[in-house]
Parts: structure tokens; C-alpha cells; sequence
């Protein structure tokens, strides 16, 4: 059930989006027949895809001050810099012959910027 808001706009509600998001995951789950070697019956089994977590790796800034960007590309949006030293999570390789890393870092204590930097800049852990 949608509701309108007080520009007479349908929208739905939190508790709404939870419950189709719930009955998209139970529609995900296939059903495919297998044949028991036995009986020669059909038999139903549930085939549920888990998700690939990514292997995530680290590194250290080895430039004095790094540009963390939004997008791998020199002349894109600088997003926040890392100091040299600071360790960052590298979650993928990417951009033009794998020269950019999309890392995870903290700017100060307590403050992370996610983005993508020169790989040439990081030192990676073996």
C-alpha cells in the first residue's frame, strides 16, 4: 500500500521497502530439478548464490601527501588526501593498466575517505 505525501506524490514507506526487498531474495532463490540416480525420481533442491567477499589488502602511502580521488583519472574530483605513512585497505586495482587502487583510509583519527589513488604510491603488504 503506497501513501502520498503532501504533494500528493506516492512514496513507500520503510517497513514497505524492507518486505519487497525480503521477497526479491526469497524470488532469487532458484528451484532446479535434479534426477536421483536411484529412483530415476525428480527431486527439488534449492540452489542459493553466496556472495564473493572480496580478498581485501593493504598497503602504506609512500608519497608525502596522496590525492584520494572519486574516479580513476588525474584530472577527476580530489575527494580528501593521506598522509605518507598511513596504512589503507586496497579493495580493488583498476583504471588503465591497473595504475589506480580504489583504497579505504583514514584523513584523521576516526575520519575514513574511500577513493581511488595512484597504485604507484602505495607500498602493498606481501
Amino acid at each position: 500500500m503506497t501513501k502520498k505525501n503532501r504533494y500528493n506524490r506516492e512514496f513507500r514507506t520503510p517497513e514497505e521497502v524492507k518486505k519487497e526487498r525480503e521477497a526479491e531474495k526469497a524470488v532469487e532463490e532458484t528451484v532446479e530439478p535434479v534426477a536421483d540416480d536411484k529412483t530415476d525420481e525428480l527431486k527439488t533442491e534449492v540452489n542459493e548464490e553466496k556472495p564473493v567477499t572480496p580478498e581485501i589488502k593493504h598497503g602504506t602511502v609512500i608519497a608525502e601527501l596522496l590525492n584520494v580521488r572519486s574516479a580513476p583519472e588525474v584530472g577527476d574530483n580530489i575527494i580528501g588526501k593521506l598522509k605518507r605513512y598511513t596504512h589503507v585497505d586496497i579493495i580493488t586495482k583498476g583504471g588503465t593498466d591497473n595504475a589506480w587502487l580504489f583504497v579505504k583510509g583514514e584523513i584523521v583519527t576516526g575520519v575514513s575517505v574511500s577513493g581511488y589513488v595512484m597504485s604507484k604510491y602505495i607500498d602493498e603488504d606481501k
